[in-house]
């Protein structure tokens, strides 16, 4: 898209004259919002992994300390020959490559790098610390509001490790739990368990049969697989559920796997058409940046036990494209439109403009234009969302065959690549 915009910007025109340079300034002055914009969001995202790093503790008071122990380090203060480092950032003084500094030089940049070191362990303990908290489930089996002691004084760590600190949409991905592995005894005794309601005596004692052979056999070389995955991802069965329950199903997923939203159910702020899609894309679009600066509050039970917030990166921006044995999930960053689809024709509509979210007004007279576009649609156009509703081989045998070159492509991959759907309906 970006070299499509820089070849209608830029033209040359060589005459005898000599070589003439002509540019649509609205449009450079597009290309360098887009740039300006695209260059603060990865900065924004960059700040934001810092600072999820180093919760439960705040950037501001990780310097600060930093800047107290480093000046106590290098000064002797009050009299006291206190070394926060132990000592440790003079010997580091002696071998470090900064040692050809001046004296005092020196030993600021060894002071400030051992304190830097020492908090960053105080604050790999702490987080280790909320981690292996977090694997305690007693609180989830006991009565609410009536805890045992346990659970109390495990509710008190749990506060005072988190503070009263604000955290971040990501603030605690790095702290949750690994899903623990069973052992394999205790996985066939819960399958055992679970299929005996299922068979008679005659057809049990043969599972059983089975399930001990398995055990005693195959069973303990995949076992020694999943150990090693665990060993390696801190969920070692969900890429697997996901490839193998949701991408590997060839079964239409319109009424299985989609989802909807609509702006009101009881009621109505107007009853124009344009203005109600416009305040639901800017809607859309406004929680789609609170996400992008993780200034959503992820979900605490108890305002204490954070739920993994890891889903929230594919509410947007994400497209399911169908293969033939298997489909595969893309996530696009940096979009800036949404595509319309009204009385069977597709509208590519920008949201964006000289680097900012278009307003719900200027949104709503895109949806007006719409509206009152009688134009008809293009020869099987109308019947194109009908694809996706089908089995998915199909759909991606059809894909193949006429959606990989020309504008085919091109339109697929600008519907593929929206923020949101919008759907102008024909009434209200």
């Amino acid at each position: 898209m970006a070299e499509a915009k820089l070849a209608v910007a830029f033209s040359f025109n060589v005459s005898h004259e000599g070589v003439r340079l002509d540019y649509d300034k609205e449009l450079v002055k597009e290309l360098m919002h887009t740039a300006k914009r695209s260059w603060r969001y990865r900065f924004i995202r960059f700040w934001n992994n810092i600072k999820n790093v180093v919760f439960p503790f705040t950037m501001p008071s990780v310097v600060a300390l930093i800047v107290l122990t480093s000046s106590l380090t290098v000064h002797d203060y009050f009299d006291m020959n206190f070394d926060p480092t132990f000592g440790l950032a003079r010997r580091l003084t002696t071998f470090a490559p900064w040692n050809l500094l001046p004296a005092r030089e020196s030993l600021i940049v060894s002071a400030v790098t051992m304190n830097t070191v020492g908090w960053a362990t105080v604050i790999f303990l702490v987080r280790w610390s909320i981690q292996m908290l977090l694997h305690y489930h007693g609180v989830m089996y006991e009565r609410r509001g009536i805890y045992s002691l346990k659970t109390r004084i495990w509710f008190i760590l749990m506060r005072l490790l988190q503070g009263n600190r604000k955290p971040q949409l990501y603030s605690f991905s790095g702290m949750m739990p690994i899903l623990p592995l069973p052992p394999l005894k205790d996985t066939m005794q819960r399958y055992l368990r679970s299929v005996r309601p299922l068979l008679d005596d005659n057809e049990y004692t043969r599972m059983l049969n089975l399930a001990m052979e398995f055990e005693t056999g195959v069973g303990r070389r995949f076992q020694r697989y999943l150990y090693f995955k665990w060993l390696i991802s801190t969920n070692y069965v969900s890429d697997w559920w996901e490839e193998y329950v949701y991408l590997r199903s060839r079964s239409p997923i319109m009424i299985n796997s989609n989802f909807y939203a609509m702006d009101t159910l009881l009621f109505r702020g107007t009853k124009n058409q344009a203005a109600r899609a416009a305040n639901l894309i800017y809607s859309l679009l406004s929680f789609r940046r609170m996400l992008h600066r993780q200034d959503v509050t992820p979900l605490m039970l108890d305002s204490l036990i954070p739920l993994d917030s890891w889903q929230y990166q594919r509410t947007f921006d994400t497209t399911r494209v169908p293969g033939i044995e298997t489909d595969r999930v893309f996530h696009f960053d940096n979009s800036t439109h949404i595509v319309a689809l009204h009385k069977g024709r597709y509208y590519k509509v920008p949201t964006h403009g000289k680097g900012r979210l278009l307003n719900p007004k200027e949104l709503e007279l895109q949806m007006e234009r719409i509206l009152e576009d009688t134009s008809p649609p293009q020869p099987g156009e109308t019947m194109l969302a009908a694809l996706t509703a089908g089995e998915r081989k199909a759909w991606a045998q059809i894909r193949n065959t006429y959606f990989t070159r020309g504008v085919n492509r091109v339109s697929l991959e600008t519907i593929e690549r929206v923020r949101r759907w919008v759907r102008c309906m024909t009434s209200i």
